[in-house]
């Protein structure tokens, strides 16, 4: 939920982050696509032929968190040097100090 927050300003950081932003959204959503795409796939083939292909949407499934990972090693930095920027208390501006749910 965090990097959901700090989309926004990740995408518009430099070319890295947006590299970074795009990367883990493609990692994240190819099991969807691919999984879609198998489906759709099966209308067209005959099974046998799809089945050959059951493990497209996993392929991603170790790249999930490793993207992940470095997107937020990566956002820390850029917000905590955002903020010492803005002069804040807060440490993080995505990130509310008492908020529950963090």
């Amino acid at each position: 939920m965090v990097l959901v927050r700090a989309i926004r300003e990740l995408w518009n950081a430099n070319r890295v982050f947006r590299l970074l932003v795009a990367v883990t959204a493609l990692a994240v959503a190819w099991p969807w696509i691919a999984a879609s795409l198998l489906v759709i796939a099966l209308v067209l083939f005959p099974g046998p032929v799809v089945q050959k292909a059951w493990a497209l949407p996993i392929y991603t499934s170790i790249a999930i968190p490793a993207t992940v990972l470095a997107m937020l090693v990566a956002g820390r930095s850029f917000l905590r040097r955002e903020c010492a920027d803005e002069g804040e208390k807060n440490p993080s501006p995505v990130l509310r100090q008492g908020a529950a749910s963090e």
